[in-house]
């Protein structure tokens, strides 16, 4: 997840007839902001089908008020958002975040904050660039296997005629 330089945006969709479960590593700070349609909150994993889908990185800009002034300081974060295999749209809600959380000079121990020496921000806040490891676990489903046999068989067939 990056807000240095240019913006990485990754979206991933299963193919057809395939299922996946994903683990996503997000800093323990963030995680009770990623919310669902229905106001669930995440358990750390994603079951995916062929419905589904996952994008990240795309630029969020939120006001934060400032601890000390109490001024609005615009924070920028990479956006995260799926859709999992029961339909429910989930989201990393920046503006709840934002809205329970102040920006501090000398805070920079939460992977966000005002820019300090090898941490450059966007503008005059925002999350340093993090690297979220993602575990995948992908099936496809056994009738593709089953039909793909199938039609191999049926061109070898018709092969020998």
């Amino acid at each position: 997840m990056r807000t240095s330089g240019d913006a990485k945006v990754f979206t991933y969709r299963p193919r057809a007839g395939e299922t996946a479960t994903l683990e996503l590593d997000i800093p323990a700070q963030f995680r009770k902001y990623i919310v669902s349609s229905t106001g669930e909150t995440f358990n750390g994993k994603i079951e995916m089908d062929d419905d589904s889908y996952l994008s990240m990185g795309e630029r969020v800009t939120v006001p934060m008020k400032d601890s000390e002034s109490n001024q609005p300081v615009m924070t920028t974060f990479p956006s995260l958002d799926f859709r999992t295999a029961d339909g429910n749209e989930w989201k990393l809600d920046w503006q709840k975040f934002s809205q329970e959380r102040k920006v501090a000079v000398g805070a920079w121990d939460e992977d966000w904050g005002y820019s300090k020496e090898g941490q450059p921000t966007l503008g005059n806040a925002s999350m340093y660039d993090k690297t979220l490891n993602l575990k995948w676990n992908s099936k496809l489903n056994w009738w593709w296997i089953l039909l793909a046999v199938v039609g191999l068989f049926g061109l070898a067939k018709l092969m020998r005629r």
